[in-house]
């Protein structure tokens, strides 16, 4: 069986949906059908009108790290490619789109000199991304460059995709239906790329080897998906998986062993479930429901057994309820930050106590945390300038709150005589991990 890849990976046939947010502007899409198959010949690219473009699933289910730049002009252009807005070469010459730089520089809201350096960068990444054909069975493989050249010159953007790829590139192959104001609006790469992924796995099927997706009702437009957390952090960039390490394991294989890919990674970040959930999913997820005004989503992990590991992310997409988007966002908003379960709050509390050398109830964690946001990196420099001290600090509690809302950065030192704290129920370093999670359960039960 001939199996497709992106950059050595296998991709998934995934039926096209829509955004809900777009449905008034859908009738100009069924125009451009239209358009198509009056074509004499249907190996055309189709004109198409509006700010609604179609973007592959085999580049949607790629798996690499890109940075937001580029991730915007990929998508820029092959909105370009479909508003017939390209020169085609043919066979030796390929497809060829021109974007003028003020077009560019409109479009991506970028002004100043970073401009042609952010171009550069992102133009050398892009030309570096190949698809590639594989079938083991009889032994056989080709791999191809997207994009075989990308330049600027005399105040033009200038991309040649491959002519080999054109049928991906238009609605010959599984596509999903995007919105380029809605792409371009992205602050996160992460948004950007969560926002894809979900957008191109909203349908009621399984498939072997892939993420599982199963609608959440039979109501339309209610999703449900299950995503692994290894491949979801090779998906959004988190781990690179263009690393020759990453690709040993993932490459000719349909159902890859993303848990392996990612313990070979020699470049990763957020290895942390606690870090990669504030500083990835959060952070993802706040965004697409502020800027896709159409789509909410929510989202929570899935565990081995009480307080294992995290191996899976279960994502909850509605599509489609405009009447009560905004209520819900509403009350997401309304949701404190550190609104966070049980199990977390316990992942935290005993972080932060390991953290700290000096004799801490919860309560005292517990303000120290909720000042930070419940993110650990602020606890941790809030520390750190505590330690290095060259004042004496009475109350560290009280110093590390300050530090933390006042964000300090001159060293200032701590009293080295260790303070007891009344309402201090365990002795410094004479704790363990249990005995400090009953406590957290007794006070919540209390």
């Amino acid at each position: 069986m001939l199996e497709f890849w992106l950059l050595f990976f296998a991709c998934a046939d995934i039926i096209p949906i829509s955004l809900p947010f777009i449905l008034e502007k859908i009738q100009s899409k069924l125009e451009c059908d239209k358009l198509r198959k009056k074509e004499e010949n249907t190996d055309v690219l189709y004109e198409c009108h509006g700010d609604l473009f179609s973007k592959s699933n085999t580049l949607i289910d790629s798996k690499y790290k890109a940075s937001l730049m580029e991730q915007k002009l990929l998508n820029i252009v092959l909105s370009k490619l479909q508003k017939r807005q390209y020169n085609d070469e043919g066979e030796t010459g390929g497809l060829v789109c021109s974007i003028k730089a003020a077009e560019l520089r409109e479009l991506l809201r970028v002004s100043g000199g970073s401009f042609y350096t952010q171009l550069n960068k992102a133009a050398a990444a892009m030309t570096s991304r190949t698809i590639g054909f594989v079938n083991d069975d009889i032994k056989t493989f080709k791999y191809i460059s997207l994009i075989s050249m990308a330049q600027y010159e005399k105040g033009t953007f200038t991309v040649k995709f491959n002519y080999e790829l054109k049928k991906y590139l238009t609605q010959e192959a599984p596509f999903t239906v995007l919105d380029l104001p809605v792409i371009l609006a992205y602050n996160s790469v992460y948004a950007l790329r969560l926002h894809e992924i979900l957008l191109s796995e909203c349908y009621n099927m399984k498939k072997p080897g892939v993420a599982k997706y199963t609608k959440k009702e039979a109501t339309k437009g209610h999703y449900k998906i299950e995503i692994g957390l290894s491949e979801l952090k090779l998906s959004l960039g988190v781990v690179n998986a263009e690393t020759s390490a990453v690709q040993k394991v993932l490459a000719g294989s349909p159902t890859p062993d993303y848990d392996k890919a990612v313990e070979k990674a020699t470049e990763k970040s957020f290895s942390d479930w606690y870090e990669f959930r504030r500083k990835v999913i959060e952070v993802a997820v706040k965004e697409i429901n502020r800027v896709d005004n159409g789509t909410f989503v929510s989202y929570e992990p899935k565990k081995a057994g009480h307080g294992g590991k995290v191996y899976a992310i279960t994502f909850f997409v509605e599509l489609g309820n405009k009447e009560n988007e905004e209520e819900k966002k509403t009350e997401a908003t309304k949701k404190s930050k550190s609104q966070l379960s049980q199990e977390e709050q316990f992942e935290l509390f005993f972080k932060v106590k390991t953290l700290i050398k000096e004799e801490l109830s919860y309560d005292d964690i517990g303000v120290i945390c909720k000042a930070a946001e419940y993110d650990i990196q602020k606890i941790e420099k809030a520390y750190m300038v505590a330690s290095s001290s060259t004042n004496a600090i009475d109350n560290l509690v009280g110093f590390m709150i300050k530090a933390i809302k006042e964000n300090y950065d001159l060293p200032v030192k701590k009293e080295n005589g260790k303070k007891q704290n009344k309402f201090n129920n365990f002795h410094q370093r004479d704790y363990d991990f249990d005995e400090y999670e009953r406590a957290l359960l007794n006070r919540d039960q209390a």
